[in-house]
């Protein structure tokens, strides 16, 4: 039997292991039906190749109320390169409706920010259509907090497959950071920030050491040089979707200085990310972008395509702190 994660008298909440691929591929079906969309191609075996293991890339967690599953989420390690704090992403939140209202939504949610809390992570952030009101003021009654300012932006498919093909421009070479990197970084991190014209976040060299060069790093980075001089990078990692149940890149970051723009070098770093990306099976690319950032949108609307449903929603701070501290005082 595996522990709980919570319990209470009316439900528990515990680890999804192997045996519950086909349930929790089950309540994944039943959230896209919810949400009006298409059937997902996520199945059970999606769940124990993906979220089981060693090299798993996401974590999952079942609600059961009188011995039956009613509800999961599914989360995963992630980073805010804003503040350069550790994060937890919840990919699928869903409780059945018969279920609904006795908390068991707050508690699956309370669970995976106490999954994170373990791992150091600070805060917790998910995507909402902005089309499910009802989802939207659950989030926002457990303290989340919408982020209308930013859209997101991808590709996949053929897009996708058009950027892995891109060549490099001539001259310029395409490499992988390493921890002697961390100055250069942190100068391209405070040039970030400057023209965004916001503060840069604190110990900017120390966090990138232990979070990108540790021994389980939180992002990747790439660093694009031309004569042997660094002229911008790009910093992303793999998360999931259920829905195409296939690995995607998170681009979080991507920076070049002013005297490397418009020679194709931020493309170029794009391009090696999905390359590299591809290989490791990722089968799209995908990036916040400023709604106030024109010229940026601009330019990703040759290529990209904005998704004008989903909104970012966070909850940090001591809402955070409060929403994982009641997972773990339920702990048995």
């Amino acid at each position: 039997m595996i522990a709980p994660v919570m319990t209470n008298r009316q439900f528990h909440i515990r680890a999804a292991g192997p045996q519950d691929g086909d349930t929790v591929a089950r309540l994944c079906a039943a959230l896209s039906a919810h949400e009006g969309a298409p059937p997902p191609a996520f199945t059970g075996d999606d769940f124990r190749r993906q979220a089981c293991g060693p090299e798993a890339l996401f974590s999952g967690l079942l609600a059961e109320q009188d011995g039956r599953p009613v509800g999961y989420v599914l989360h995963k390690r992630d980073y805010d390169t804003d503040r350069l704090e550790r994060g937890v992403h919840v990919l699928d939140l869903f409780v059945e409706n018969t279920a609904r209202g006795g908390g068991i939504g707050r508690a699956l949610m309370a669970s995976a920010a106490a999954a994170g809390k373990a791992y150091g992570a600070t805060l917790a952030y998910w995507g909402v259509l902005q089309g499910n009101p009802l989802a939207r003021d659950f989030y926002r009654r457990i303290g989340g907090v919408e982020n209308g300012a930013i859209s997101l932006w991808g590709v996949d498919d053929e897009g996708f497959d058009r950027l892995c093909r891109r060549p490099l421009p001539a001259g310029l070479a395409v490499r992988e950071g390493t921890l002697a990197d961390v100055p250069l970084l942190t100068r391209f991190l405070k040039s970030l920030f400057a023209d965004m014209d916001e503060p840069p976040p604190p110990e900017i060299a120390p966090r990138l050491a232990r979070d990108g060069f540790g021994p389980a790093p939180f992002f990747e980075i790439l660093i694009a040089e031309r004569g042997g001089r660094a002229l911008g990078y790009a910093m992303s990692w793999l998360t999931y979707e259920t829905q195409e149940a296939e690995s995607v890149i998170a681009l979080s970051d991507l920076y070049v200085l002013p005297e490397g723009r418009g020679s194709g070098i931020g493309t170029a770093l794009m391009g090696e990310v999905a390359r590299r990306g591809r290989e490791r099976g990722a089968g799209g690319l995908w990036w916040p972008v400023l709604k106030s950032n024109e010229r940026a949108r601009r330019y990703y609307a040759r290529f990209a395509t904005e998704d004008p449903e989903a909104l970012y929603c966070t909850l940090d701070g001591e809402a955070f702190q409060r929403l994982a501290a009641s997972a773990l005082a339920m702990r048995s």
